[in-house]
């Protein structure tokens, strides 16, 4: 048995759940043989406030288990409690020694087909290391529709599977409650057999927390933004959906040996005391494709294009993977595949590429969709300061709130740009971005000047 397995035992028992940080310490050192005493030395705290907390613990554990608990047999009592376990959960994790798992139980849902991939073998790498070396809990991958976040999800499962006991992938694209998500969650990681599922969300959610304890497991939530609120600042979540925040911020804060991996629009909002690159959450946003990768699709596609053509398409889309198949299929259909006449005439944004953009910019709220008017008219990089004087009836405060959304939603970028008097941060918009906001801006001037000349 290891300490986390230990951990997690008592911390499914104890009545208030977790550990204190101080009760967590006395456990941890406690368990590799330390005296109060050398406990003090190494964490600062008092050797008697030590001993004090120490005693409590030893008495709530023998409350738990019906059996006299100290500091001298807490080992074998943990020990002898995971032989007799005969809870639905087993308590002990389905681990071997060797170097991974001999079995996996995989549901994919409704993941969608991987085989044709590109790139991304830095993403790959960094995911994998934080989920499988560093042990974060719980994942985000960030990023505009289209970007790649539900591919890149479905490779990483596929290629860190074997670590793990149980692999789930489910989309939240239909807005599954809170509390059907956790009834599926549970139905799977039980491995069918009949469990007395809690009412309540709290009950669920603490259920889900032991299966997360007892068994290594990768869960994966795709299309998050769905449960998030449009029409206002990034990352608030929806009427009735607030559980979900509740079970994002439990599976951060709590001890076990999961991973719960997000893929969404915006950051949720509420994780970011936990998130760090040594603390259990972890963030990555993701990025266009390069234009050596970007050339596959266009391959695929059947379009045979130069890499000058490539890197301007590649801009023009800041490497949208979705948006660059779309074009590639509008070139073959609309342009008989003649790729510098699509270029040389310009407009970049009909159909489905529209679509994509529209349901972001919908999504902002009425300040953020003020900013980017600015910097579509601005086109270029664009000084707080100059956004102040454009926008004279908002705040600092609240400028910069919406510039943080903004930057969470992938709808703007940022750059520190500096002069001889100054540096400071700047942001602009992306090509296809720009030419769709200017577009709306053009969309309302019309119809104001229609209304006016009626």
């Amino acid at each position: 048995m290891t300490i986390d397995e230990a951990i997690g035992i008592v911390e499914t028992v104890l009545a208030k759940g977790r550990l204190s940080k101080v009760e967590e310490i006395i456990f941890r050192q406690s368990w590799e043989g330390l005296s109060y005493l050398e406990i003090a030395k190494s964490s600062g705290y008092d050797t008697g406030y030590l001993k004090d907390t120490g005693s409590s613990l030893w008495r709530s554990l023998s409350q738990a288990f019906g059996d006299k608990v100290s500091k001298n047999n807490f080992q074998l009592i943990l020990k002898r409690h995971a032989q007799t376990q005969t809870s639905t959960v087993s308590i002990k994790p389905n681990i071997p020694s060797s170097h991974h798992l001999q079995t996996t139980q995989c549901d994919w849902g409704e993941a969608i087909d991987t085989s044709i991939f590109y790139g991304r073998n830095a993403e790959l790498t960094t995911l994998e290391k934080w989920i499988v070396s560093d042990r974060a809990r719980l994942v985000m991958l960030l990023g505009m529709g289209g970007i790649g976040k539900t591919t890149l999800s479905i490779k990483l499962a596929e290629q860190i599977q074997q670590k793990f006991t149980h692999v789930i992938w489910r989309s939240l694209r239909n807005a599954l409650t809170i509390q059907d998500i956790l009834t599926d969650l549970l139905a799977h990681l039980s491995n069918g057999q009949a469990i007395a599922l809690p009412e309540s969300v709290n009950g669920k959610i603490s259920l889900l927390i032991n299966y997360l304890r007892a068994s290594r497991c990768l869960v994966i939530l795709d299309n998050t933004e769905t449960i998030l609120r449009a029409g206002d600042r990034a990352g608030n979540y929806c009427p009735g959906y607030e559980g979900y925040g509740q079970l994002f911020r439990c599976i951060a804060e709590t001890t076990h040996q999961s991973c719960l991996v997000l893929t969404s629009r915006e950051k949720p909002r509420g994780l970011a005391t936990y998130e760090g690159l040594t603390l259990p959450v972890r963030s990555l946003y993701v990025l266009g494709l390069t234009t050596e990768a970007a050339q596959y699709i266009f391959q695929a596609k059947g379009l045979c294009i130069s890499s000058e053509q490539g890197k301007v398409l590649v801009e023009r889309y800041g490497g949208n993977p979705l948006a660059l198949k779309i074009t590639a299929t509008n070139i073959q259909e609309l342009f008989d595949g003649n790729v510098c006449q699509f270029i040389y005439q310009g407009a970049a944004l009909f159909g489905d590429v529209w679509q994509l953009l529209e349901q972001h910019f919908e999504r902002l709220s009425d300040l953020e969709k003020h900013i980017m008017y600015v910097l579509a008219t601005r086109k270029a990089w664009v000084s707080i300061p100059e956004l102040l004087d454009d926008i004279a009836f908002v705040s600092l405060r609240d400028l910069l709130e919406a510039l943080e959304s903004l930057k969470v939603r992938s709808l703007i970028e940022k750059a520190t740009l500096t002069t001889p008097e100054k540096t400071s941060p700047c942001f602009m918009q992306q090509p296809a971005v720009m030419e769709y906001v200017s577009s709306k801006l053009l969309e309302q001037t019309n119809l104001a000047l229609a209304t006016l000349s009626c």
